[in-house]
């Protein structure tokens, strides 16, 4: 699986994904003071959306999602997990790294696409009567 990367100063900066749901609609300024005190360079920033959980969790049953596309330096997940972990407000999150864009386009495409009908071999055979069909059973199990 190839992952986009910037070579800089001797070390990989990769692009990450963190989605979020939280108790706070602002928690993606949250994320943000977190990302960049880790100096990741945010790419995009996705919007808070007000949504209902299929189940509680910590005794909530309703939360705001958001996300952030970043990149940083793989040393630094670590500390912004870390740093994640103690936000009051965040209820989950899970940072990732996004597939490249091709591998997404090309995986609609061939969703996209439907496969050939197949055309029988002999369109044009005769069908067997039951007589005919039983007499060539019988030669079949001889």
């Amino acid at each position: 699986m190839a992952e986009k990367s910037i070579q800089t100063d001797q070390t990989e900066v990769r692009e990450y994904e963190v989605s979020s749901v939280a108790m706070s609609e602002t928690i993606l300024q949250d994320v943000r003071t977190v990302l960049e005190e880790a100096r990741a360079l945010i790419t995009e920033e996705g919007k808070t959306v007000a949504i209902r959980f299929a189940y509680p969790i910590k005794k909530q049953t309703s939360g705001f999602f958001g996300f952030i596309k970043f990149s940083a330096h793989p040393e630094t997940i670590a500390t912004i997990e870390k740093n994640l972990r103690v936000i009051p407000q965040m209820l989950r999150f899970l940072i990732v790294t996004p597939p490249p864009a091709r591998a997404i386009e090309s995986d609609r495409r061939s969703a996209m696409r439907s496969p050939a009908p197949q055309k029988p071999d002999n369109p044009e055979a005769p069908a067997l009567t039951n007589e005919a069909l039983e007499q060539k059973i019988e030669e079949i199990l001889k």
